[in-house]
């Protein structure tokens, strides 16, 4: 967000309220621009995606790559020349910024290369003959399912070359490559989560390798809190889609350099839950005898999953998901009731076969191939 307001501070030389650049660093910039040009603007003019040619209307242009400007970021969208053009408009001494900078090219601390994925895929096919197309991502107390995996390789997180180790309980830790229902699949047992101190790159890692591994369907379950009062603990909930909450505050996992061998920079996410997928989830419901909502409306509050889908629409994956609401919100200031762990431990293991049994129902009839569904 610096990087995006540095223009406009440069020319009202505005102080930053923030210690990540000093005044120092904005004046130098300004200074050595002024030493470029002749033009004093009284007129800032930001361009947006191919609205550049604004500044091709300059007379007298002077052209400033970013590349030249000291302290200055650099643009790396397609339609954003990256260049300040100085002139006059109209009679008003301009500087127009062909190239604005957002917050998904910020690159964090712990920013993952391609390679590092990929090393971690090698090395988990090295491990194992199984050549998953189904990656199940298992939430607090619903790892179960792994047990019902044929032919199982089981992998701790801690022999894997880059992954993150989880602390939470009900989450054992381990990857379960085996055969379910026809498919091979790999299981997540144990999720990673922002509070545990991952950022929002080592809660997808796995997501990333999985597709690497040459996954083509990702299954997120998890154990959520229901907001919606007309639900109750031990319910079940196709998701049809998600807010992403930590997105909406910058810390997006596609934030950073874009690597178009995942995918491409801008991706659509209306259609994140697989519509095929979750219509033959509500048919396997019903043939089960199982009352799976699929509603409108924000009714669950979760903590990973929306990043893991995020990621995994980015790389190409259809995705499939279910909440199994283990708590309910405490909407009355004056009630006893306390949201804790232990409490979702118990709901998961109440409903884990009626889970375990719907996913594998569904595996059941979908195609080997996706593209036959």
């Amino acid at each position: 967000m610096l990087d995006a307001i540095n223009m406009i501070n440069i020319f009202i030389n505005v102080y930053p309220e923030c210690d990540h650049s000093s005044y120092e660093d904005y004046e130098a910039t300004a200074d050595w621009l002024r030493s470029q040009t002749e033009q004093r603007p009284k007129v800032a003019i930001i361009c947006g995606s191919g609205l550049g040619g604004l500044a091709e209307q300059l007379e007298n242009r002077v052209v400033i790559p970013y590349r030249d400007i000291p302290n200055f970021p650099q643009t790396t969208v397609e339609g954003h020349q990256g260049q300040l053009v100085f002139r006059t408009l109209e009679g008003h001494q301009c500087v127009c910024m062909q190239g604005r900078f957002h917050t998904f090219h910020t690159k964090a601390l712990m920013y993952t290369s391609y390679e590092d994925y990929e090393a971690t895929a090698k090395w988990l096919l090295s491990q194992t003959e199984q050549r998953p197309k189904v990656a199940i991502i298992c939430g607090s107390g619903l790892g179960g399912l792994a047990e019902k995996l044929e032919n199982r390789d089981v992998i701790p997180y801690r022999d894997i070359p880059n992954f993150p180790q989880t602390t939470v309980e009900g989450h054992q830790g381990q990857l379960v490559f085996g055969t379910l229902e026809g498919h091979q699949c790999v299981c997540m047992q144990g999720r990673f989560h922002a509070y545990e101190g991952f950022d929002v790159y080592q809660v997808t890692y796995p997501v990333r390798v999985f597709s690497l591994l040459g996954v083509r369907t990702l299954v997120v379950t998890n154990a959520a809190g229901g907001l919606n009062s007309s639900f109750s603990v031990g319910d079940i909930m196709l998701i049809k889609d998600h807010i992403n909450m930590p997105g909406l505050v910058g810390n997006n996992p596609l934030c950073g350099p874009n690597d178009d061998r995942f995918g491409e920079r801008f991706l659509c996410t209306s259609d994140a839950y697989d519509c095929d997928l979750l219509a033959l989830a509500q048919q396997t419901a019903e043939e089960q005898g199982i009352r799976a909502f699929r509603a409108s409306g924000g009714l669950l509050h979760g903590m990973s999953t929306a990043l893991e889908v995020v990621v995994a629409r980015h790389c190409g994956l259809r995705v499939l998901g279910f909440s199994l609401i283990t708590n309910k919100v405490v909407t009355n200031y004056g009630s006893t009731l306390k949201a804790n762990h232990a409490e979702v431990l118990v709901a998961c293991n109440n409903r884990a076969q009626d889970l375990q049994g719907l996913v594998r129902g569904i595996l059941a009839q979908m195609p080997l191939d996706p593209e036959d569904l």
